[in-house]
């Protein structure tokens, strides 16, 4: 992967991004973890465990992405296998979060607290709510560009985002009262790390429905109403394989100028992709 196409390639640029952060992931795991022994904070303990769970998230995109995606759009096959990559990071997210969310209320009520400093605490809060938007931002642009994999790594981004939220939480509490924070940590800790957890779940989820044709059969009769409400002389097909993702929707056409706003919707609110396999013969 050359200098140029990385930085002229928006999914390059993506792809190159996971390798740099997986590493930076399991430094700031490896950090945590010793100011856990340091401090004698089991807090600091959790977090690692949970950042290097989200370094090995991004590394299986790195992994897959470069392996299936680097010449261009992959084959089926490996569209199947980013699939299965997809529902194992979802997997990660959502066992990962579940812990975190366990232990941060299992922590009501303890004395724990550990101080880093107001100013830096202030400043890794403005950066983690640029990562959190850049996040979002980044999974929406996936989805329209048909690339689970690069959507999954967004999504590992966000509940980076997240994590560090709850380290900024911890931090600015202990240092704006002076006492323990453990009673109002636990519990927002919990709702912090829930959209993270519901991510993973629904990634895991909405990729069994498409291995078992759920998804595929769902979105066919979505694209049957946007024909109707089209009013296009479009005839559907079904799609070329209904257990990979992207789903491409064949139908045929009668030429009509509506058929082009048909196919324009299926992409932009269904996010699958259109092929007119030819035009319908008329009597």
């Amino acid at each position: 992967m050359g200098l140029l196409s990385v930085l002229t390639d928006r999914k390059k640029r993506f792809a190159a991004a996971a390798y740099l952060s997986s590493a930076g992931n399991v430094l700031l795991a490896v950090g945590k973890f010793c100011v856990g022994l340091v401090t004698g904070s089991f807090f600091w303990c959790v977090s690692a465990l949970y950042g290097a769970v989200l370094g090995l998230c991004r590394a299986i995109c790195a992994r897959v992405h470069g392996k299936y995606y680097s010449k261009g759009a992959p084959s089926r096959e490996g569209q199947s296998r980013a699939g299965a990559a997809y529902t194992l990071i979802g997997l990660l997210l959502f066992v990962a979060g579940v812990l975190y969310a366990v232990y941060s209320v299992s922590i009501v009520g303890s004395p724990e607290s550990y101080d880093i400093g107001r100013i830096p605490a202030i400043a890794v809060a403005a950066v983690t709510f640029l990562e959190i938007a850049l996040s979002f931002r980044g999974m929406r642009q996936m989805r329209r560009d048909y690339d689970i994999m690069l959507e999954a790594l967004k999504t590992v981004g966000l509940a980076a985002a997240l994590d560090n939220l709850i380290v900024v939480q911890a931090a600015l509490t202990a240092t704006s009262g002076g006492g323990g924070y453990a009673d109002w940590m636990g519990v927002t800790s919990a709702v912090v790390i829930a959209p993270a957890m519901i991510l993973g779940l629904y990634m895991t989820v909405r990729m069994a429905r498409v291995r078992n044709g759920g998804y595929a059969r769902s979105m066919l009769r979505e694209a049957e109403k946007i024909a109707g409400k089209c009013g296009s002389g479009v005839r559907i097909l079904g799609f070329d394989d209904d257990f990979v993702l992207p789903l491409r929707l064949l139908y045929e056409s009668d030429g009509a100028p509506e058929d082009d706003l048909f196919a324009e919707l299926c992409g932009r609110r269904l996010r699958v992709e259109t092929e007119c396999l030819g035009r319908i013969k008329r009597l």
